[in-house]
């Protein structure tokens, strides 16, 4: 080995768990995501939703039914 294999493995490592780390991250996180995005969807005004529905009319539909309305 020379020092440049031994910076690209570090390199390589590196972005491995850095890759690793975000998927965890994401993962464990997830239960308190969704809860925020409940929390939010419901305190939001009526008035927004119906703007929302003008503008992307499958997302409100997708929240709506994952978070109630």
């Amino acid at each position: 080995m020379n020092a440049n294999n031994l910076i690209d493995a570090k390199l390589i490592g590196k972005t491995k768990f850095a890759r690793f780390k975000d998927k965890f991250n994401a993962e464990w996180n997830k239960p308190n995501v969704d809860m925020i995005k409940a929390r939010m969807w419901q305190e939001m005004s009526p008035e927004i939703k119906q703007e929302l529905v003008k503008i992307v009319p499958d997302a409100v539909k997708e929240m709506n039914k994952r978070y109630g309305e």
